[in-house]
């Protein structure tokens, strides 16, 4: 039986490369709309923003892992599409671990800053 990276190369491909984004988008949905939402309303929401920045960091890290995976498993081949493969594979590793750093700067605020002050 064929995994499915084998079965669909292509699609594990862009899920390397766009987990980054998707994430990082997802952190600034959540965490701003629950600091608006706890500022506006004077609620005091638990720590959420910490875990879920935790949570949200392992999927990238994930994401990133997939992509090396994927980019170790392809071997300098004479496929037609062997380049553009370990392009998209080295472009997940580097768009993840940039969305990675991006995450963890932006979780810096909320550690240094008094909210809604």
């Amino acid at each position: 039986m064929s995994t499915l990276a084998q079965r669909h190369p292509e699609r594990m491909l862009w899920l390397g490369v766009l987990t980054g984004p998707v994430v990082w988008t997802a952190h600034l949905l959540i965490a701003y709309g629950l600091i608006s939402i706890e500022c506006s309303k004077s609620l005091r929401i638990p720590d959420v923003a910490y875990h879920g920045t935790a949570l949200l960091a392992a999927v990238l890290t994930l994401g990133a892992l997939l992509s090396a995976n994927r980019l170790l498993s392809l071997a300098a081949g004479d496929e037609p599409m062997a380049d553009r493969r370990r392009f998209m594979a080295r472009a997940g590793v580097v768009v993840s671990a940039g969305y990675l750093l991006a995450l963890l700067f932006g979780v810096l605020p909320l550690l240094m800053l008094p909210r809604c002050a």
